[in-house]
């Protein structure tokens, strides 16, 4: 027990500390000239709601556009889905069909299970059957961050359908864990601690993958609404502990092999913290078209927003991935 003690002590320090770090972070000059993130976004009509699924629900938006045009489906990373807004009113704009979620547990949903890559898949299976998204012959599939093995094993799952794979800033692979972030790892503790250090933990998380965080105050904003209550912290470490914190090297490894346009974005290599896993993922997916998005670290549709989309946007409508363009 004593033992036990003196690492919730620990922790509790440690996460005071990070809280700590932020804000000097967040005092920090901003290298590179980005936009604030805005408190709101006009976009098209769209449908949306919390859908059941297994041993969860879902919060789902689903924007229908041209019948004939491809679908979009947006994987995303920590933050929730709603920082995909400005994206998908600049890809909707040229006719694509969009589909937007956030995993069981996050948006203050449902989440009945433990949350890993099997139990997620089966969960947005759920999702796509039930929105009945077969009725669009092509799917684009895009993943940000964590969501790049979400991404990856839906190409894999569904390749009669999916054209092309665009990984934002993918990670999911090999990386040096933090004390606090092994800790978290360790159900008993995670499930006390959650509650205490989660919301400060998140906030430095999206900050370190920010170059300018001082831009993103309501990003923060957004997430601290979703962390509000005891069990939607629960349900979020859930989720980072048994799914965002894996090595799922294999998953990627397996897209070598399926003669699929895959492009891969990253931030510029002195700016994005967790480059390392696009270092790692060059040998394992050679193939793939490679870009280091200018002016930005890890979360590149939000920094630098018009470079982004012209980049998606020749990659998905060219036959061919553009490799000398940028």
């Amino acid at each position: 027990m004593k033992i036990l003690f003196t690492i919730l002590t620990s922790l509790v320090l440690v996460g005071a500390n990070v809280a700590q770090g932020s804000n000097s972070l967040k005092d920090s000059s901003c290298p590179v000239h980005q936009d604030q993130y805005p408190a709101s976004v006009s976009l098209p009509d769209y449908t949306d709601g919390f859908m059941e699924v297994t041993n969860g629900t879902i919060y789902y938006r689903l924007f229908e556009n041209e019948k004939e045009r491809p679908l979009l489906i947006l994987a995303p990373g920590l933050p929730s889905s709603i920082y995909y807004s400005q994206l998908i009113k600049q890809l909707s704009s040229f006719g694509y069909n969009i589909l937007s979620f956030d995993y069981a547990g996050k948006m203050n949903s449902k989440l009945k299970s433990k949350s890993n890559l099997n139990t997620m898949m089966v969960q947005i299976s759920d999702l796509l059957l039930q929105l009945d998204l077969k009725r669009f012959t092509i799917w684009h599939i895009v993943g940000t961050s964590m969501g790049g093995v979400i991404a990856a094993q839906l190409a894999l799952e569904h390749s009669t359908h999916v054209g092309k794979l665009v990984l934002l800033s993918p990670v999911g692979l090999k990386h040096p864990w933090t004390f606090t972030e092994r800790m978290a790892k360790i159900p008993i503790l995670s499930k006390i601690l959650a509650p205490f250090i989660l919301k400060k933990q998140v906030k430095k998380n999206i900050e370190k993958a920010l170059i300018c965080p001082q831009n993103y105050t309501e990003l923060i904003r957004e997430q601290d609404q979703y962390l509000a209550t005891w069990t939607s912290r629960w349900n979020y470490l859930n989720i980072i502990s048994n799914f965002a914190m894996k090595d799922e090297t294999a998953v990627y490894r397996k897209l070598e092999h399926q003669g699929l346009d895959i492009l891969v974005t990253s931030g510029e290599k002195r700016l994005d913290k967790l480059h390392n896993h696009i270092e790692q993922l060059k040998n394992i997916l050679p193939s793939a078209t490679y870009v280091e998005i200018p002016s930005t670290s890890h979360i590149p549709f939000i920094e630098n927003l018009e470079f982004t989309t012209n980049l998606m946007l020749d990659f998905l409508e060219e036959e061919d991935p553009l490799h000398e363009k940028y």
